[in-house]
């Protein structure tokens, strides 16, 4: 992250800035008051911003998983990727495609593009 600049800042561009967000589910995700923070600002974004629907992937990892009854409402009603399914592979390829990632990157360009003009 660019230095002399604010967290916030830095946080919105980098979630803008990218085509996907990732949450990894462990038992740590809700620990810390920074993470909620960057959850519900992620989640917001991606209501609240077109380029960004569908942009937010909660995962629950093999080791560590956060419990299904701990994890956050709002996130509850999004599929959360789930390692130990046997359907994993295919869910990722079907979430992850180079389409997406080109949408965002053009949009992510012409935003920066805006700002720096």
């Amino acid at each position: 992250m660019p230095c002399g600049r604010q967290h916030l800042q830095n946080l919105d561009d980098a979630v803008n800035g990218s085509a996907w967000t990732i949450f990894l589910l462990t038992e740590n995700f809700l620990r810390d008051t920074w993470c909620n923070f960057q959850f519900y600002t992620s989640l917001m974004n991606s209501i609240n911003k077109q380029h960004k629907y569908n942009s937010v992937i909660p995962m629950r990892p093999l080791n560590n998983p956060l419990p299904r009854d701990r994890t956050p409402f709002a996130l509850q009603t999004i599929n959360a990727l789930e390692e130990e399914s046997c359907g994993f592979r295919k869910q990722v390829e079907k979430i992850f495609q180079d389409s997406v990632y080109e949408k965002q990157k053009a949009i992510w360009k012409d935003s920066k593009n805006m700002v720096d003009t």
